[in-house]
């Protein structure tokens, strides 16, 4: 016995067959779509990027051995942000909380950083914002600054977290007031206040103060020493400059960032009167508040 299909059947189970294809492939762009913007599919592809331009840069500015910075020019700082898909003050931005975090403080971190901003020809206004958006990202995941004598009474967690506090606290406050860095006759250099952020009263400021790159008196050495933290190459003033990367780890913050030598010798130093003292958004640098594997 033959069976007869009329037309209008064919096409009604085309019809049919074809919904259930589009459905199905609806549903899975679906789960893709969402599987892709889940937050930590969102925070993995940035510290992948993160580490992507940090890899880039350590072209330039390596931590070790001869630095580069000299031959770093416009085209290769673009060439980053295509890669990365950032702008020039989210490069530089991503970038400090690497060198912040993850290198020595001395001469030659700071010297990579005014050649990173000249290739990137930021305005005094990009720096400025760059440091303040830096500087509200550590307050909020570290908390107030204190000095060597309000952690008597923490524990040894607690204090290598506020120690690492000082130290970011330090090192923003310094680079804020670097001229080649941020020109300090622009209104952006007048308005941005680190310690009105961190909310660090003026007796702690001095206090915690970096005055010298270069100089490193024995007094301050042997308060480094006792920190547990201290070397030859150190590049704190005192042991609350000294931080290590569990101490913005342990507060919830990973090293971006925006990831993070010693090639000219440079060491920290604070003024004599200042008594002892210490991440990784970003080594992948941040997550942007963030988190920079390190940024």
């Amino acid at each position: 016995m033959q069976v007869t299909i009329s037309p209008s059947a064919i096409r009604a189970g085309v019809g049919i067959g074809t919904g259930v294809l589009v459905l199905t492939g609806l549903v899975a762009t679906f789960r893709m779509w969402k599987q892709w913007n889940k937050p930590e599919a969102k925070r993995s592809r940035k510290v992948s990027t993160n580490k992507q331009l940090v890899e880039y840069l350590a072209e330039f500015f390596p931590a070790t051995g001869a630095s580069k910075r000299d031959t770093i020019k416009p085209s290769d700082v673009k060439k980053a942000m295509r890669m990365t898909g950032y702008t020039a003050t989210e490069v530089f931005r991503k970038y400090l909380h690497y060198l912040i975090q993850s290198r020595e403080f001395n001469t030659d971190l700071v010297a990579d950083l005014v050649a990173l901003k000249e290739a990137l020809a930021l305005t005094p206004v990009d720096v400025a914002d760059a440091l303040k958006a830096r500087a509200e990202m550590y307050k909020k995941k570290l908390g107030f600054v204190l000095v060597e004598e309000e952690m008597e009474n923490l524990t040894s967690v607690g204090r290598r977290n506020k120690l690492g506090t000082s130290s970011v606290f330090s090192k923003l406050l310094y680079l804020s007031e670097y001229d080649p860095l941020l020109d300090q006759t622009s209104e952006a250099a007048q308005k941005l206040s680190i310690p009105t952020v961190f909310e660090c009263p003026a007796w702690k400021v001095d206090r915690l103060r970096i005055v010298s790159l270069t100089d490193l008196d024995s007094a301050a050495l042997e308060r480094l020493a006792a920190s547990g933290v201290a070397s030859k190459k150190s590049t704190l003033a005192s042991s609350s400059f000294s931080m290590s990367e569990s101490s913005v780890s342990s507060s919830g913050e990973r090293g971006m960032e925006e990831d993070e030598g010693n090639h000219q010798g440079g060491t920290a130093s604070s003024s004599s009167s200042q008594q002892p003292s210490s991440g990784n958004e970003d080594t992948a640098i941040d997550g942007e508040g963030e988190g920079e594997g390190s940024t």
